[in-house]
């Protein structure tokens, strides 16, 4: 469905990182965009002939309502939660039907399986996959510092665009690795983010969002490793070398790299990962 509407917006522009949220939400009959100080971070509304969306906003300390034919110089810049917000909740008119106003479709999923799907949808929506595909075919080997252009170019969190990076077949299908690993609320290192190809995952099995990265290295890096902002390892067996690399990001967050090397490899003797920051 989130392909669906991709597509009936394609139609009349063609679609373009970023995408143009306001756009869709025409499409969908979505009125406007509310930006409030409030504890959630979203919602939708119905109205006799369509929804409107709230946004949490607490740099505001009253709300302002956009409409959402408005010119995009009139719009207020939404950061890249509030874009996920309002693409998470037109994933949610995506299962309304088209009556006035609208109402539930049959058999949809309700709690935590909706939101789970809404989510989904909302970074599909976010980051189209023929979009998506083709940015990451222009790269070699994807790396922390292709997935900060990624996340750039299509107005998303880093934990966003290796979200849709782990989804696509090519990236499963590589030699790569990329955490992002940020401090939680209690000062210690959790994966926020990542994507991890396939022959890793039988390796080392699956990240976890929120797992201490050290728990997944676990027998490929030694305690040195983390005291190094910049560091970089190699673990070694009779059949292939990975290569590790801290690669800094900001003062609370930073990437790690790995990359399987067989001995055939000819990227050994050049490496592209110089551990530079980002």
């Amino acid at each position: 469905m989130a392909d669906f509407l991709l597509g009936r917006a394609n139609k009349v522009k063609r679609i373009e990182p970023p995408i143009d949220l306001f756009e869709l939400a025409k499409i969908q009959r979505v009125t406007a965009v509310d930006l409030r100080p409030m504890l959630p971070t979203g919602g939708l509304s119905r109205r006799s002939s369509g929804f409107w969306i709230c946004i949490q906003d607490l740099r505001r300390t009253q709300p302002i309502e956009v409409a959402v034919g408005s010119p995009v110089e009139d719009r207020p810049r939404l950061t890249t939660r509030q874009r996920f917000t309002m693409a998470h909740e037109l994933a949610h008119t995506l299962l309304f039907d088209t009556s006035d106003p609208p109402q539930p479709r049959a058999g949809c999923p309700k709690g935590a399986k909706l939101e789970a799907l809404c989510h989904r949808a909302a970074r599909r929506i976010l980051m189209p996959p023929a979009l998506v595909t083709a940015e990451v075919a222009k790269r070699e080997k994807l790396g922390a510092r292709d997935i900060l252009d990624l996340a750039r170019l299509f107005d998303v969190s880093p934990e966003i665009a290796l979200w849709r990076c782990d989804e696509l077949s090519a990236v499963r299908d590589s030699d790569r690795v990329v955490l992002y690993v940020r401090k939680s609320f209690s000062g210690a290192d959790e994966i926020a983010g990542f994507f991890c190809s396939s022959w890793f995952q039988d390796r080392k099995g699956r990240p976890e969002l929120g797992m201490p990265p050290a728990k997944w290295l676990s027998g490929l890096v030694d305690e040195s490793f983390w005291s190094d902002p910049k560091a970089t390892s190699m673990f070694s067996d009779v059949k292939e070398e990975i290569g590790i690399t801290r690669v800094p990001f900001a003062k609370t967050a930073h990437f790690i790299e790995l990359e399987l090397r067989r001995p055939d490899d000819s990227s050994r003797a050049s490496d592209r990962v110089n551990g530079d920051p980002v």
